[in-house]
Protein backbone atom coordinates (compact mmCIF):
# COMPACT_ATOMS: atom_id res chain seq x y z
CA UNK A 1 0.00 0.00 0.00
CA UNK A 2 2.86 2.57 0.79
CA UNK A 3 4.49 1.36 -2.43
CA UNK A 4 1.16 2.42 -4.59
CA UNK A 5 0.75 5.62 -2.49
CA UNK A 6 4.47 6.73 -3.00
CA UNK A 7 3.70 5.74 -6.86
CA UNK A 8 0.98 7.80 -6.94
CA UNK A 9 2.63 10.57 -5.40
CA UNK A 10 5.21 10.76 -7.75
CA UNK A 11 2.89 10.85 -10.57
CA UNK A 12 0.83 13.91 -9.05
CA UNK A 13 4.17 15.46 -8.70
CA UNK A 14 5.44 14.60 -12.23
CA UNK A 15 1.90 15.95 -13.67
CA UNK A 16 2.32 19.36 -11.26
CA UNK A 17 5.57 19.64 -12.86
CA UNK A 18 4.82 19.48 -16.71
CA UNK A 19 1.63 21.46 -15.80
CA UNK A 20 3.77 23.85 -14.52
CA UNK A 21 5.87 23.73 -17.77
CA UNK A 22 3.18 24.02 -20.12
CA UNK A 23 2.28 27.09 -18.01
CA UNK A 24 5.65 28.55 -18.39
CA UNK A 25 5.93 28.31 -22.01
CA UNK A 26 2.59 29.56 -22.75
CA UNK A 27 3.73 32.56 -20.47
CA UNK A 28 7.08 32.63 -22.33
CA UNK A 29 5.27 33.02 -25.48
CA UNK A 30 3.24 35.49 -24.41
CA UNK A 31 5.64 37.85 -23.61
CA UNK A 32 7.92 37.04 -26.85
CA UNK A 33 4.49 37.83 -28.54
CA UNK A 34 4.34 41.48 -26.93
CA UNK A 35 8.10 42.46 -26.59
CA UNK A 36 10.39 40.16 -28.83
CA UNK A 37 13.16 38.02 -27.89
CA UNK A 38 15.51 40.93 -26.78
CA UNK A 39 12.97 42.44 -24.29
CA UNK A 40 11.51 39.50 -22.98
CA UNK A 41 13.61 38.65 -19.84
CA UNK A 42 13.17 35.24 -17.63
CA UNK A 43 12.52 37.62 -14.79
CA UNK A 44 9.32 38.76 -16.09
CA UNK A 45 8.70 35.15 -17.52
CA UNK A 46 9.21 33.75 -13.86
CA UNK A 47 7.11 36.92 -12.41
CA UNK A 48 3.72 36.43 -14.38
CA UNK A 49 3.76 32.76 -14.05
CA UNK A 50 4.18 33.45 -10.21
CA UNK A 51 7.23 30.96 -9.75
CA UNK A 52 10.69 31.74 -8.47
CA UNK A 53 13.52 32.30 -10.71
CA UNK A 54 15.45 29.17 -10.17
CA UNK A 55 12.09 26.80 -10.69
CA UNK A 56 11.90 28.79 -13.88
CA UNK A 57 16.40 27.60 -14.49
CA UNK A 58 14.95 24.02 -12.96
CA UNK A 59 13.33 23.63 -16.41
CA UNK A 60 15.00 25.79 -18.38
CA UNK A 61 19.22 26.72 -17.98
CA UNK A 62 19.04 29.54 -20.25
CA UNK A 63 16.42 31.41 -22.63
CA UNK A 64 17.53 30.28 -26.11
CA UNK A 65 16.46 27.14 -24.28
CA UNK A 66 13.04 28.22 -23.42
CA UNK A 67 12.67 29.45 -27.20
CA UNK A 68 14.00 26.40 -28.88
CA UNK A 69 11.20 24.07 -26.35
CA UNK A 70 8.48 26.46 -27.71
CA UNK A 71 9.84 26.24 -30.98
CA UNK A 72 9.80 22.35 -30.67
CA UNK A 73 5.77 22.57 -29.63
CA UNK A 74 4.93 24.90 -32.57
CA UNK A 75 6.62 22.01 -34.81
CA UNK A 76 4.59 19.67 -32.97
CA UNK A 77 1.32 21.18 -33.36
CA UNK A 78 2.23 21.88 -37.11
CA UNK A 79 2.66 18.07 -37.66
CA UNK A 80 0.00 16.69 -35.60
CA UNK A 81 -2.59 18.93 -37.18
CA UNK A 82 -0.77 17.58 -40.79
CA UNK A 83 -1.40 14.38 -39.89
CA UNK A 84 -4.96 14.71 -38.82
CA UNK A 85 -5.48 15.91 -42.03
CA UNK A 86 -3.97 13.33 -43.84
CA UNK A 87 -6.25 10.92 -42.58
CA UNK A 88 -9.52 12.75 -43.07
CA UNK A 89 -12.20 11.49 -46.07
CA UNK A 90 -11.42 12.34 -49.38
CA UNK A 91 -9.34 12.02 -52.10
CA UNK A 92 -5.62 11.10 -51.94
CA UNK A 93 -5.68 14.84 -53.95
CA UNK A 94 -8.36 16.33 -52.07
CA UNK A 95 -6.56 15.39 -48.60
CA UNK A 96 -2.82 16.74 -49.85
CA UNK A 97 -4.44 19.75 -50.85
CA UNK A 98 -6.09 20.33 -47.47
CA UNK A 99 -1.97 19.30 -45.93
CA UNK A 100 -0.88 22.14 -48.21
CA UNK A 101 -3.19 24.70 -47.41
CA UNK A 102 -3.29 24.59 -44.01
CA UNK A 103 0.60 24.66 -43.97
CA UNK A 104 0.09 28.17 -45.76
CA UNK A 105 -2.48 29.44 -43.42
CA UNK A 106 0.14 28.37 -40.21
CA UNK A 107 2.68 29.59 -41.98
CA UNK A 108 0.97 33.00 -42.22
CA UNK A 109 0.05 32.87 -38.67
CA UNK A 110 1.94 35.77 -35.84
CA UNK A 111 3.02 32.62 -34.05
CA UNK A 112 5.16 30.95 -36.53
CA UNK A 113 6.00 34.39 -38.02
CA UNK A 114 7.55 35.03 -34.47
CA UNK A 115 9.37 31.49 -34.58
CA UNK A 116 10.71 32.00 -37.35
CA UNK A 117 12.72 34.81 -37.03
CA UNK A 118 13.60 34.03 -34.08
CA UNK A 119 15.46 30.67 -35.46
CA UNK A 120 16.85 32.38 -38.40
CA UNK A 121 18.04 35.43 -36.48
CA UNK A 122 19.43 33.70 -33.06
CA UNK A 123 22.21 31.03 -32.89
CA UNK A 124 19.78 28.16 -32.12
CA UNK A 125 20.14 25.88 -34.60
CA UNK A 126 22.91 24.05 -32.60
CA UNK A 127 20.33 23.98 -29.51
CA UNK A 128 17.31 22.51 -31.74
CA UNK A 129 19.72 19.99 -33.26
CA UNK A 130 20.31 18.62 -29.22
CA UNK A 131 16.54 17.93 -29.51
CA UNK A 132 15.85 16.69 -32.56
CA UNK A 133 15.18 13.33 -31.84
CA UNK A 134 11.48 13.77 -31.03
CA UNK A 135 10.91 16.27 -34.22
CA UNK A 136 12.98 14.03 -36.53
CA UNK A 137 10.48 11.33 -35.22
CA UNK A 138 7.41 13.29 -36.15
CA UNK A 139 8.84 14.15 -39.23
CA UNK A 140 9.22 10.79 -40.36
CA UNK A 141 5.80 9.86 -39.42
CA UNK A 142 4.11 12.55 -41.38
CA UNK A 143 6.49 11.74 -44.39
CA UNK A 144 5.45 8.37 -44.27
CA UNK A 145 1.70 9.47 -44.28
CA UNK A 146 2.59 11.68 -47.46
CA UNK A 147 4.05 8.76 -49.43
CA UNK A 148 0.84 6.39 -48.62
CA UNK A 149 -1.10 9.48 -49.92
CA UNK A 150 0.99 9.79 -52.95
CA UNK A 151 0.67 6.04 -53.26
CA UNK A 152 -3.00 5.66 -52.61
CA UNK A 153 -3.03 8.82 -56.08
CA UNK A 154 -1.20 6.50 -57.97
CA UNK A 155 -3.15 3.41 -56.85
CA UNK A 156 -6.51 5.35 -58.04
CA UNK A 157 -4.76 6.60 -61.44
CA UNK A 158 -4.56 10.18 -60.51
CA UNK A 159 -0.91 10.12 -59.95
CA UNK A 160 2.06 9.42 -62.66
CA UNK A 161 3.14 5.69 -61.79
CA UNK A 162 6.51 6.23 -63.38
CA UNK A 163 7.42 8.79 -60.97
CA UNK A 164 9.25 7.13 -57.98
CA UNK A 165 7.49 7.67 -54.69
CA UNK A 166 10.46 9.23 -52.92
CA UNK A 167 10.91 12.29 -55.34
CA UNK A 168 6.96 13.16 -54.65
CA UNK A 169 7.01 13.39 -51.61
CA UNK A 170 10.79 16.00 -51.41
CA UNK A 171 8.95 17.86 -53.63
CA UNK A 172 5.53 18.23 -51.84
CA UNK A 173 7.72 18.86 -48.49
CA UNK A 174 9.68 21.29 -50.95
CA UNK A 175 6.00 22.91 -51.37
CA UNK A 176 5.70 23.32 -47.77
CA UNK A 177 9.03 24.75 -46.85
CA UNK A 178 8.09 28.27 -44.75
CA UNK A 179 11.44 29.21 -46.00
CA UNK A 180 11.10 28.65 -49.78
CA UNK A 181 8.17 31.13 -49.28
CA UNK A 182 8.97 33.88 -46.62
CA UNK A 183 9.58 36.69 -48.91
CA UNK A 184 5.70 36.05 -50.61
CA UNK A 185 3.89 35.91 -47.54
CA UNK A 186 6.50 37.96 -44.98
CA UNK A 187 7.40 41.00 -47.11
CA UNK A 188 5.02 40.56 -50.00
CA UNK A 189 1.67 39.68 -48.11
CA UNK A 190 0.32 37.63 -50.34
CA UNK A 191 -2.80 35.71 -48.78
CA UNK A 192 -1.31 32.01 -48.00
CA UNK A 193 -4.84 30.75 -49.60
CA UNK A 194 -3.96 32.14 -52.93
CA UNK A 195 -0.34 30.40 -53.16
CA UNK A 196 -1.55 27.24 -51.22
CA UNK A 197 -4.02 27.32 -54.53
CA UNK A 198 -1.31 28.16 -57.42
CA UNK A 199 1.56 26.06 -56.19
CA UNK A 200 -0.92 22.72 -55.84
CA UNK A 201 -2.35 23.36 -59.37
CA UNK A 202 1.34 23.08 -60.49
CA UNK A 203 2.51 20.29 -58.29
CA UNK A 204 -0.68 18.15 -59.16
CA UNK A 205 -0.67 19.15 -62.14
CA UNK A 206 2.23 18.11 -63.05
CA UNK A 207 2.18 14.73 -61.54
CA UNK A 208 -1.08 13.83 -62.60
CA UNK A 209 -1.61 10.71 -65.18
CA UNK A 210 -1.80 10.97 -68.65
CA UNK A 211 -3.56 8.72 -70.37
CA UNK A 212 -0.93 6.51 -71.77
CA UNK A 213 0.22 6.44 -67.81
CA UNK A 214 -3.25 4.70 -67.04
CA UNK A 215 -3.28 2.75 -70.10
CA UNK A 216 -6.46 4.87 -71.58
CA UNK A 217 -6.09 5.65 -75.78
Amino acid sequence: MQEIDGQQRLSLKERQRQERETLILQTAEEVLLEKGYYNTSMDEIAARVGIAKGTLYHHFARKEDLVSALFESLLQESIHSMDQLALQEGTASERLHAVLNATYQHIYGARFQLFFSLFHGLDLYQIVQDRKAPISEAMQRIARRISLLLDEGKADGSFDRSIPTPILTMLFFSMISPKAFKRLIFDEQVDPACIADHVSRVFFRGIAATPSDTGVL
